[in-house]
């Protein structure tokens, strides 16, 4: 945590013991959030959408089944600086619909979840029953 401080310089700041309504208000006020790594699905980038918050992430992994270009983020090729960098500005420079973000992140909420697995298990078991 030090090291990345020492990294970040004066101008970021690292939040610690943050409840929930708190990171809500934070990603409800982002320009943005970065999910620079490949990640199987990534939650946490999910949940900025859910506030609102569009998504700047590496066009690898999880990311690239909640994310639709130009509409709920914008992707990076290269774990590099100024690819980041320039999907940043890319991303900044783009109004994005914040009402059509949280749209499209419900279809992974737990409300959705529930619906999708009590559906699928209707659904197979009505298909196993004798007719």
């Amino acid at each position: 945590h030090k090291r990345l401080e020492k990294l970040a310089g004066r101008g970021v700041t690292f939040l610690s013991n943050v409840n929930d309504s708190e990171i809500v208000a934070h990603f409800e006020s982002a320009i943005g959030f970065i999910m620079p790594n490949a990640d199987d699905f990534g939650i946490v980038a999910v949940e900025a959408m859910a506030a609102g918050t569009p998504v700047i992430a590496y066009n690898k992994g999880g990311a690239q089944d909640y994310i639709v270009p130009g509409k709920t983020g914008v992707f990076f090729e290269r774990q590099t600086p100024k690819n980041l960098a320039a999907s940043f500005e890319t991303a900044t420079a783009k109004s994005f619909d914040r009402d059509k973000i949280i749209q499209h992140a419900n279809q992974f909420s737990v409300l959705t979840f529930n619906k999708n697995m009590l559906d699928y298990i209707k659904t197979s078991l009505s298909e196993r029953s004798p007719k």
